[in-house]
């Protein structure tokens, strides 16, 4: 996919211009950071997933958040950015909550301090995100990438339920069936994919 490919590449090249040349001055900063293998350092995937409030949140809130997969030597770890920015930063969800509420809007906290990335995020978030991505208009192109890609994917639906004429992609989250007569139904990607799965084992 050609926008994912672009966001790898920049993300990549940030790498190569401002963290690992600084690696002492991250070390210097960031205790963890010593057990980061800068050479080692390389993104090797993004895609977009869905974040929930934890259960201690007064309102039960749903985000879309890009998830970026790190190889750090052995090791891959995940950082996760909200679509809308709300969050202010990249952050490993293994390390903190995210809590809602009317009053305060999204805050995120946390919760173990032994960070699952060696501290990358605490010196990415030096930076604005669109400095790191190269430019922010990329990730609403590449979720409208992803959208369309997907619709591929779930071409099997037309196996369960033959009267589906085809499938028109509407985000990351929902996509459209149409069925003749000018009948179209907007439903959840998660639930055709659980229809899929449950036709496939039942005619294995």
């Amino acid at each position: 996919m050609q926008y994912k490919e672009t966001i790898l590449n920049n993300i990549n090249h940030f790498i190569q211009e401002h963290v690992i040349p600084n690696k002492l001055e991250i070390i210097a900063t960031i205790d963890m950071a010593t057990e980061l293998e800068f050479d080692n350092l390389k993104l090797v995937d993004i895609y977009f997933d869905e974040a929930t409030t934890h259960s201690r949140s007064t309102y039960q809130n749903t985000y879309t958040t890009l998830v970026h997969v790190f190889q750090i030597g052995q090791k891959t770890v995940e950082l996760s950015i909200d679509e809308n920015i709300s969050f202010e930063g990249i952050y490993p969800l293994d390390n903190y909550n995210i809590h809602f509420s009317q009053e305060d809007g999204t805050q995120i906290d946390l919760f173990n301090e032994n960070f699952v990335d060696f501290g990358l995020h605490e010196y990415l978030n030096l930076y604005e995100y669109n400095e790191i991505i190269g430019e922010l208009n990329l990730i609403y192109k590449f979720k409208s990438e992803s959208a369309n890609n997907y619709v591929t994917e779930l071409e099997d639906i037309k196996k369960c339920i033959p009267t589906i004429t085809h499938i028109e992609s509407f985000s990351i989250e929902k996509c459209i069936l149409h069925f003749p007569n000018d009948v179209s139904m907007c439903v959840d990607v998660s639930e055709i994919k659980k229809t899929i799965e449950k036709y496939k084992q039942k005619n294995k």
